[in-house]
């Protein structure tokens, strides 16, 4: 369905307010089918729920895959610097030596 360069890009550029994992499917994939049995649940697993345990995604709200909001953490932008930030205009760029 894609690599950590999507991954990551996509929630760096539409994680203002928060992003439901439903919402990040429906970005990702064409023909979602919603509920535990689709994208949003896979991505969930293998995307949403590594990056808030690695610490730079938290989650807030109730149950179920439109009831959990994330939000990028302040590690986030310490930790990564992504291809949409330089679009952004959000960082500067060190020189690579």
């Amino acid at each position: 369905m894609g690599n950590w360069d999507i991954f990551l890009n996509v929630p760096n550029l539409e994680v203002r307010d928060g992003i439901t994992a439903g919402r990040l499917a429906e970005i990702l994939c064409d023909d979602c089918t919603p509920g535990w049995g689709g994208p949003a649940s896979g991505l969930t697993n293998a995307v949403l729920r590594p990056l808030r345990w690695a610490g730079l995604l938290r989650r807030e709200g109730g149950l179920g895959l439109q009831g959990r909001t994330y939000h990028k953490t302040p590690l986030w932008a310490a930790a990564l610097v992504l291809e949409t930030d330089a679009r952004r205009g959000s960082i500067i760029p060190f020189a690579k030596m």
